[in-house]
């Protein structure tokens, strides 16, 4: 990313602490600032916290961004780095069902027999004739 991007006036902002990727159990290790900010300059994120810091004016001062790269964020939330890596270009419908009963706890096999899951999408898109001869030819589809 080029340039400079500021959002202030976060409600609350959830972040993993450090700098690498998390995984499994440790994705639940969140930081949450209230009236928080974010600098972000070349790609880089310079800050990453409360927005009366000390280190935010630093911040600032170092990106030194034009006014239309700040964003007012009115007290939303923020969750910078959220990837939605599993995408796919064909859209069937929401599933926000399936959405909640996941974060509920069910498990994935008692959402497929409620009719849910990838049992689901692959009726709703026609999966099953795409998927079939690849499945015959020992490729496996994501």
């Amino acid at each position: 990313m080029e340039g400079t991007l500021v959002v202030k006036g976060i409600g609350e902002l959830a972040t993993p602490l450090g700098f690498t990727a998390k995984s499994g159990p440790s994705m639940k290790e969140l930081w949450r600032v209230k009236d928080a900010a974010i600098v972000v300059k070349e790609g880089e994120i310079l800050f990453a916290g409360q927005e009366s810091d000390p280190a935010f004016a630093k911040a600032m001062r170092q990106a030194a961004p034009s006014n239309d790269a700040i964003i007012d964020a009115q007290g939303a939330s923020c969750v910078p780095g959220f990837v939605d890596s599993h995408t796919h270009l064909v859209f069937a419908g929401f599933r926000e069902d399936e959405f909640f009963w996941r974060l509920s706890g069910m498990p994935y096999m008692e959402i497929h027999r409620r009719g849910g899951g990838i049992r689901r999408t692959m009726d709703a898109t026609g999966g099953q004739v795409w998927v079939r001869p690849r499945l015959s030819h020992g490729t496996s589809p994501t």
